[in-house]
């Protein structure tokens, strides 16, 4: 029986996520913030960007839907890096804010952040780098349900 050549695109990305999500968690616990856990990343990363965001607006962000994003804000809240309140305009919008917590956190954030991308991305061209992005963001496109 011959076995078809596979194309284990999709597998690469997978050890990439582990990896990092590795790295990311081994680099939180020696920064002393051992509570936060790789999923919280882009939620801050979205909410330091932009100061303050509506939940709908935060969700469409970082790509995930609205209640697994209700308990990641609600465990981030517990633990004292967000807070939320109803939006005065309009009573049914929850708007996400930093706390002092999480801006005390920055610099750990950033340089997690930072050594990530310097360990992932060595010995690469920067037009490499953007190539990469290029083609992550057609599969995420192609796989995204509308």
């Amino acid at each position: 029986m011959k076995v078809e050549k596979r194309n284990n695109s999709i597998a690469l990305i997978s050890k990439v996520r582990h990896l990092a999500n590795k790295l990311i968690t081994t680099q939180l616990e020696a920064h002393g913030y051992k509570e936060i856990s790789t999923s919280h990343g882009e939620i801050l990363f979205q909410v330091y960007y932009a100061g303050e965001l509506k939940m709908v607006e935060l969700a469409q962000r970082v790509r995930r839907d609205k209640s697994t994003l209700t308990v990641l804000v609600r465990k981030l809240e517990s633990l004292g890096y967000v807070q939320k309140k109803i939006d005065e305009t309009d009573k049914r919008v929850h708007l996400v804010s930093l706390t002092p917590k999480a801006k005390d956190f920055y610099p750990a954030f950033k340089s997690i952040s930072t050594l990530l991308n310097d360990e992932a991305f060595e010995g690469f061209e920067s037009y490499e780098i953007d190539m990469l992005k290029s083609l992550l963001t057609r599969v995420i496109t192609n796989l995204t349900e509308d």
